[in-house]
């Protein structure tokens, strides 16, 4: 009779093919069984690389070892990923209980052991960082406690002050750039729900300088993370392209504007650009308005050339102001003047770039938005309140009255030895460009200054 050596070569390598699948299961079910953690945090990473390219900025600033806190801005619901992504030491996250009311997010934290904060009982999470610093962990917390609703860094919570002082290790800021736009942010007013934009895709993720925990105050990591964010889209910029790129997507008088500038200049303006597409407050694909014979078309083409561009918001340049017609109308001291005397019937965003704009302006169907641009460059901006969440840590505002709007991310603060301060970004050189007279910046990063910008002392 036949034997086993009779069976044909095709049963044999089916045999042994069917034989190594079962194995390869059978080792598959122990992994996932005995490192839950590692497989899980594979399979993230997997996914989230095909979804988003994630480049890092300066990584060498992370510590090779031993206990440390990142602290980065808090955009989406997928920030972790993205970090996990991004840093090759294993971290692990301290999170505000809120989140796990969403399932995968309750599944993601009980697998990653994330520490998780009871606002009424936080004492006992501090003790468990502070151990798990004391042996050598590198922990990620989001010092702001909650997503941002505005693209802009919200109030910081002082939790990690008291953590950092008590175990003595470094405190690192953070900044995540390109995350506003993502389905997973509140870009459009809500988070999930919304299609792929096809702008998101790039995450640029900068590490900031190491700070002493003994100098660890909420100012000190604001500006740091302000800083780490000039250096994510410094980086995103850094490529030749910017320099000789024209904008597309613009008025044709924009455009031929633009084409006179020198490499450089256009590599700000770009940046400049981008500035105002991660922040809420001129949406993307959508148009805005303004006068042809307002200068300010000319004075920010960043905005008018850049973020048009960028994020498929064409401007619209009309002859005269019609009242009926609604919608975003950006200008200054003319359109200004013009709101004042006409009838508005239609519901108006006016973003304010005037020399006065800090001053209370009162019209009915306007809902005034100040900002303050210096250089021809968009420094902060205003935005109508978003809503607030469920259950909000502290409440995010979009405007202040008396304020020329919210520091757009990437731009930070400079003190000089002689008492002036300056506004440093990318694209801008020592000591960056001149602030305000009498400008004061509060902890929700929002911009009051009763003057127009001083000169550049440079430039006398």
């Amino acid at each position: 009779g036949a034997g086993l050596l009779d069976t044909p070569a095709t049963d044999g390598l089916r045999i042994t093919m069917i034989a190594a699948g079962l194995l390869s299961l059978a080792a598959a079910l122990f992994v996932a069984r005995a490192f839950p953690a590692d497989l899980v945090r594979l399979l993230c990473i997997s996914i989230t690389r095909l979804l988003y390219r994630v480049r890092m900025v300066r990584p060498e600033r992370i510590p090779a070892d031993g206990g440390a806190m990142l602290l980065p801005n808090h955009v989406t619901y997928a920030d972790a990923f993205f970090l996990a992504t991004a840093v090759s030491r294993p971290l692990r996250f301290v999170m505000d209980e809120s989140f796990n009311t969403i399932p995968a997010i309750r599944f993601a934290s009980r697998v990653f052991e994330t520490i998780t904060i009871r606002r009424q009982q936080p004492i006992e999470a501090i003790r468990g960082v502070i151990d798990a610093m004391r042996h050598g962990t590198l922990i990620c917390l989001f010092p702001e406690g909650q997503l941002t609703r505005t693209g802009g860094l919200c109030k910081l919570q002082r939790g990690f002050e008291l953590i950092s002082r008590k175990v003595g290790e470094p405190l690192v800021p953070v900044w995540c750039d390109g995350g506003w736009g993502s389905v997973f942010s509140y870009e459009r007013g809500r988070f999930f729900g919304k299609s792929p934009r096809r702008e998101t895709g790039t995450l640029y993720i900068a590490i900031g300088e190491e700070i002493d925990p003994r100098q660890a105050t909420s100012a000190r990591i604001r500006n740091g993370m302000r800083h780490a964010a000039a250096d994510a889209i410094t980086a995103r910029f850094s490529q030749k392209q910017w320099t000789r790129r024209i904008p597309r997507r613009t008025d044709p008088r924009i455009a031929r504007w633009f084409s006179n500038l020198d490499g450089e200049s256009r590599r700000q303006c770009w940046a400049n650009g981008h500035q105002i597409g991660m922040f809420d407050a001129l949406p993307w694909h959508q148009p805005f308005h303004a006068l042809k014979n307002d200068p300010v078309i000319d004075e920010l083409p960043g905005l008018f050339g850049a973020f048009a561009d960028l994020f498929s918001a064409r401007p619209v340049l009309h002859d005269a102001f019609d009242g009926s017609r609604g919608g975003n109308w950006v200008g200054g001291d003319v359109l200004r003047q013009v709101l004042r005397h006409s009838d508005i019937r239609g519901t108006i965003h006016f973003h304010d770039f005037s020399a006065h704009a800090d001053e209370l302006f009162e019209q009915t169907n306007v809902l005034h938005l100040p900002g303050l641009a210096v250089g021809r460059r968009v420094i902060s901006m205003s935005m109508a309140d978003p809503p607030p969440p469920d259950d909000p840590v502290d409440p995010q505002h979009g405007r202040q009255p008396g304020s020329r709007g919210r520091l757009l991310p990437g731009w930070f603060i400079v003190d000089d030895a002689d008492g002036r301060r300056w506004i440093g970004g990318p694209g801008t050189t020592d000591p960056g460009l001149p602030m305000p007279a009498g400008s004061t910046i509060d902890d929700e990063d929002f911009l009051f200054a009763s003057t127009a910008p001083t000169d550049d002392p440079r430039s006398a």
